[in-house]
This record gives structure tokens, C-alpha cells and sequence, in this order.
């Protein structure tokens, strides 16, 4: 009777494997592995590099009645009782138009800069100027482009295709009809640098941030409104 070993070597054959032999047989491919990885390397950095970056926040309002006095001490009955408090009603007065107008207003969002690259154009948190309305109402969009030169502020309308020369990289002091003005730039920081002036109607944006706040219940019994806002630092101009 044949043993076990001499069995399995009859139906499967010799199961020794010649690593040399392999190893070399795939190593003949080498440059093919090599340009692959390189491949894939590129193509993770340039998504990594030029991906829109997302952001994203998060708060918690809690919903007080009105009627109920802050000095009052709760009884048992408000304890135990569910709450008479109407969150959809809320949440629809957070995102009405006049509180979103109030928003936009005081955080100045009607104006953003946004920084040109070779590749894309994203919004900017930082640039080496200021800038400050000389308007207060918005009714249309409009985009302007911005370049410093060594000792002049160049800004062109791009619809209209006004263009404007400022002397002493300033706005300011000089009669023109631009909704913002430009001052305190810091040249060196600004060389070879190239940016839009993005200027956003009121009505239109408050519908932009209203279709981008979301409002949610905690929880059934809750008066606590959770709210979160996701952006991106792409720029898309609104027409």
C-alpha cells in the first residue's frame, strides 16, 4: 500500500517550487512594475493636490420657551411633560430670508477672494491686501480680476471689461465706481500672484446658503436644533 506522501505526489506532482526560477522569470518585467507604481503615485498625489478641499461645521441651538421664566423653578409637570415647543416652526425661521440676509450681512460674505492658480481657482483666506465694501446693498454678481505690478493695482471688470489703474497700490483716495476698496498691500507677498474679486448678490446667496444649511432634531423629545453647513473651497460663480 502506498503511504500517504507518495499518494498526494502521485495526483498533484512534485509540489517543490524553484523560487530562483520564478523570481527571475518576474523580474524580467521589472520596468513594467516600476512605470505602474510611478503611475500610481502620480495620480494619488495629483488628486491629493488638486481635490476641492471640503469643509465642514457643526453647532447645537437649544430652543428655549419663551413664556417660561428663567427665575421659575421647573415644576414636576414641566418636568415629566413633553415640550410645546414647534422645532419645524423654529427651523424654518432659522432659515428664512431675513435671518440668512442678517448672516450674510454681518459676516461681509457678499465679497470673496479668490486666488488664481495654473491649475484652479480656489477661494482665499488669506491674501496680502485688504479689502472693505463701499456698498451696502448687493443686487448683482459681478467678478473683477486683480493684478499688483511694482507700483500700480490693475483691477478689469471681466463682464464689462472696464479696466481701472490705481498708482500707490491703493483704492483709496481715488474717484471710481467699484463696490469695494483695496488698500494696506503687501507687495512682496503679492508678486506673482494673481486674484478675482468675486462679488455676490444678497437674494442669490441667501438661497445659496439656505440649500446648504441643515437643520435636524437631536431627538424626538428634544428642543435641541443641531445644525451643520458643508462647503467646499471651490469657487462657482453664480449668474
Amino acid at each position: 500500500m502506498k503511504d500517504i506522501n507518495s499518494a498526494f505526489d502521485d495526483e498533484f506532482g512534485d509540489a517543490s517550487v524553484d523560487f530562483k526560477e520564478v523570481f527571475f522569470k518576474y523580474f524580467f518585467f521589472w520596468r513594467y512594475f516600476l512605470i505602474s507604481i510611478f503611475i500610481c503615485f502620480s495620480i494619488a498625489f495629483l488628486i491629493n493636490r488638486y481635490s476641492h478641499k471640503i469643509y465642514e461645521t457643526q453647532s447645537k441651538i437649544l430652543i428655549i420657551d419663551k413664556k417660561q421664566s428663567a427665575l421659575e423653578m421647573p415644576t414636576a409637570e414641566n418636568l415629566f411633560s413633553n415640550s410645546k415647543i414647534n422645532l419645524e416652526n423654529e427651523m424654518e425661521i432659522m432659515k428664512s430670508f431675513p435671518i440668512l440676509e442678517k448672516v450674510v450681512e454681518n459676516l461681509k460674505l457678499n465679497i470673496s477672494v479668490e486666488s488664481i492658480g495654473d491649475v484652479m481657482t480656489s477661494r482665499a483666506l488669506k491674501y496680502p491686501f485688504k479689502i472693505k465694501h463701499n456698498i451696502q446693498i448687493f443686487n448683482e454678481n459681478k467678478l473683477f480680476s486683480l493684478e499688483i505690478n511694482d507700483i500700480n493695482l490693475e483691477i478689469i471688470n471681466l463682464k464689462s471689461e472696464k479696466k481701472y489703474i490705481f498708482p500707490d497700490l491703493t483704492t483709496i483716495g481715488i474717484k471710481h465706481d467699484l463696490p469695494f476698496e483695496i488698500f494696506d498691500v503687501n507687495f512682496e507677498e503679492s508678486q506673482k500672484r494673481s486674484f478675482n474679486i468675486h462679488i455676490q448678490s444678497t437674494d442669490k446667496l441667501v438661497k445659496l446658503l439656505k440649500s446648504k444649511i441643515i437643520l435636524t432634531q437631536t431627538g424626538k423629545k428634544s428642543d435641541i436644533i443641531k445644525l451643520s453647513f458643508k462647503s467646499s473651497n471651490f469657487t462657482k460663480h453664480i449668474k
